[in-house]
């Protein structure tokens, strides 16, 4: 991890790309944003949510025309309308709001935080920081992650383990041969 200061409102980064456990999207949203600027989340409208967000997310929707014409597409009810009478169901009634919510959201989980470098290991884009048990709980995904990545370090720490063990063995030879030359 890098030393820098996670990017302000990481957390809602981390909620996008699913580390927290989803309830109630907007409730775990007013939850987040509460934490991040320091409010009681009873104060936290939808109206407050919708426009963090659109801040969070409005750079990386502006770097170019065809990414702000999909933003815009996927937040248009006529398309949200079409998806639900594909589906055989009557389409709910729209929410500005919260379609614009999701779709930052969205957004959001797709951008990429790190990269891997020539040699294999990663490269931090942006630093999104840890996700914090004490604002939501941890999703299943993540658990599971983290889970992978203590497993993958264990057999590197294994490997590495080894082969100090076979170097040791190599050097301690080496000083017994070079004793027996000195007699």
């Amino acid at each position: 991890m890098s030393e820098t200061k996670p990017i302000t409102g990481n957390h809602i980064y981390l909620y996008a790309k699913n580390h927290y456990e989803r309830t109630d999207l907007l409730e775990d949203l007013k939850v987040i944003i509460g934490h991040t600027y320091l409010l009681d989340p009873v104060f936290v409208t939808k109206t407050d949510v919708a426009r963090i967000l659109l801040q969070l997310t409005h750079e990386y929707i502006v770097q170019d025309e065809r990414s702000f014409f999909d933003f815009i597409k996927r937040i248009n009810p006529s398309n949200l309308d079409w998806y639900h009478k594909m589906q055989g169901v009557e389409p709910p009634e729209y929410d500005f709001e919260l379609s614009l919510i999701q779709t930052c959201l969205s957004t959001l989980s797709l951008l990429q935080v790190r990269r891997t470098k020539d040699d294999g290991t990663w490269e931090e884009i942006i630093n999104i920081g840890e996700a914090d048990p004490e604002i939501l709980p941890y999703s299943q995904d993540h658990i599971k992650c983290s889970l992978e990545r203590i497993e993958k370090d264990l057999e590197k720490i294994n490997t590495n383990k080894e082969q100090l063990e076979q170097k040791k063995i190599f050097w301690k030879k080496l000083l017994k041969g070079s004793k027996k030359d000195q007699r």
